[in-house]
């Protein structure tokens, strides 16, 4: 028994000086720098990804996940960072023994500690790029992940950092919508529209009305604002609600395509779009008769893949 706790022990330690060993916390996992290091970098530290050209490093002790930049800055992308190709972004770290929380040499009292709703503990530290997330009971590791140094904050993309300043300073925020369809029949999508005016009536009258409408992949030319502008005709025509409680706003793409229904009381956070397709990845339909072959189908003939949440409960 005591030569197995002797051997926890050693590779406990073993596992402490391959997160630590030779590096401080600002300079990111042994020396590799989110935003500075690139994927050459990487693998000739650790070696070559388990499948080529993939990102997922299995190392004796731990199993590294390396998220990598894949593309320059766009407009309508609320995401990502102006770096090269290849760069990498986080490092994800998922240690095997999972050592205690207290044995890391990190200064806890430089951490946020944020506890999700399936009961992990996450501590963070914004200014180097630090989180460490543990099992509430036993407080072992269970990731450490690193990310871009607030001193680093230069470097994200414009629509991104416009983004990152709104939920700073809690004008908006990232939430999952009271009401979502995607494409499906004209009636099912009022099964759901009058779903969400019931609700609105619950609300004060002050509230507003957020429809976020997101075009495919493959979309045509105002996709998005044709979706959103379906959905308001029908609260303000069918249901009778205010059009000037109602805010329309263009999401972009996503797939599946579809609509998100919010309200938002006065001085709430306003709801932020949440595109899942990269526009370099877009294919815009220019062809007339399919553009409005499209259309219709956009009304009519698909089934549903997205519900609301609420409409579940």
């Amino acid at each position: 028994m005591a030569r197995m706790k002797d051997l926890k022990i050693f590779w406990a330690s073993t596992v402490l000086i391959f997160y630590f060993g030779g590096s401080c916390q600002a300079q990111g996992w042994r020396g590799l720098r989110p935003l500075h290091s690139t994927r050459e970098d990487v693998e000739r530290l650790i070696g070559p990804p388990m499948r080529p050209n993939d990102s997922v490093y299995d190392l004796k002790g731990e199993r590294v996940s390396v998220t990598y930049s894949g593309a320059s800055c766009a407009k309508g992308w609320p995401y990502g960072w102006n770096v090269p190709p290849g760069r990498v972004i986080a490092i994800r770290i998922s240690p095997q023994p999972r050592p205690k929380l207290g044995d890391l040499p990190i200064d806890l009292s430089k951490f946020g500690k944020f506890v999700d709703p399936s009961g992990f503990v996450h501590y963070t530290n914004a200014d180097e790029g630090l989180t460490v997330e543990v099992d509430q009971t036993e407080y072992e590791v269970r990731v450490l992940e690193y990310y871009p140094a607030a001193s680093d904050g230069h470097l994200r993309c414009p629509e991104a950092a416009e983004r990152e300043r709104q939920i700073a300073k809690g004008e908006s925020e990232v939430r999952r919508p009271d009401v979502n369809y995607s494409d499906t029949s004209l009636e099912k999508k009022h099964v759901y529209l009058d779903y969400f005016a019931d609700q609105l009536q619950k609300t004060s009258p002050d509230s507003t009305v957020y429809i976020i409408a997101y075009a495919g992949q493959r979309a045509r030319v105002g996709e998005a604002q044709t979706r959103a502008n379906q959905a308001k005709d029908y609260l303000t025509t069918k249901r009778g609600i205010d059009p000037g409680r109602i805010v329309i706003i263009d999401g972009g793409h996503r797939d599946p395509a579809g609509v998100d229904l919010y309200i938002t009381p006065r001085g709430q956070p306003k709801p932020l779009a949440s595109p899942n397709v990269y526009p370099g990845n877009v294919q815009i339909i220019k062809d007339s008769n399919e553009s409005n072959k499209r259309l219709r189908s956009l009304r009519q003939h698909h089934s549903p893949t997205i519900k609301s949440l609420r409409c579940e409960q």
